[in-house]
């Protein structure tokens, strides 16, 4: 997977497994790769466990929505990193 991430960005389709306290764990088909997208630390969103969902704003997520990744190397490493793409969330945007 390295290999084919070097130097480069990729968009996939993916879904969101598992809904954490701090981070969505989405499943990426095409490489048969999990991942981790962390929420901020500033907050920002609201996590309810009982429900197995988090709200950004407007925006509602719970497991099997399916989602749009980035994914990249991260530098001087060997770890892929994933980036929500869609649904539009700014806060998730970021690493």
């Amino acid at each position: 997977m390295q290999n084919l991430l070097k130097g480069r960005k990729e968009e996939h389709s993916g879904f969101v497994m598992f809904i954490r306290r701090n981070a969505l764990q989405v499943f990426v088909p095409k490489y048969a790769m999990e991942g981790f997208i962390f929420f901020p630390k500033s907050g920002g969103y609201v996590y309810n466990e009982k429900e197995a969902q988090v709200q950004f704003g407007p925006v509602l997520l719970r497991p099997l929505d399916r989602v749009t990744v980035e994914l990249s190397l991260e530098e001087n490493k060997e770890k892929v990193l994933f980036r929500l793409v869609t649904p539009a969330i700014p806060e998730l945007r970021e690493p």
